[in-house]
């Protein structure tokens, strides 16, 4: 049975969370490996690649901002996130 768009989708989202949330060193290069995702590309892709993200912060669109600054606008409005 192959996979549809929408569950690859949810899946790949739910690894991109779990890199946004982890802030420890150790933790986020064993979730990289894991995933064979970065946090850089898992920013980007909730950022860039969601309704929520896009309408947030259009500031960081087309991978504008440095990495920092993006992941802590994440972090700072990740309950808003989890009610969308």
């Amino acid at each position: 049975m192959s996979t549809s768009f929408l569950e690859e989708w949810g899946a790949q989202l739910e690894k991109a969370e779990a890199l946004v949330l982890a802030t420890d060193p150790a933790e986020i290069a064993e979730l990289e490996a894991q995933f064979g995702l970065s946090q850089l590309i898992a920013v980007a892709h909730i950022i860039e690649s969601t309704d929520w993200g896009v309408e947030t912060f259009p500031q960081f669109q087309n991978g504008a901002g440095a990495f920092g600054d993006r992941l802590e606008a994440l972090r700072t409005h990740w309950d808003n996130w989890k009610r969308v």
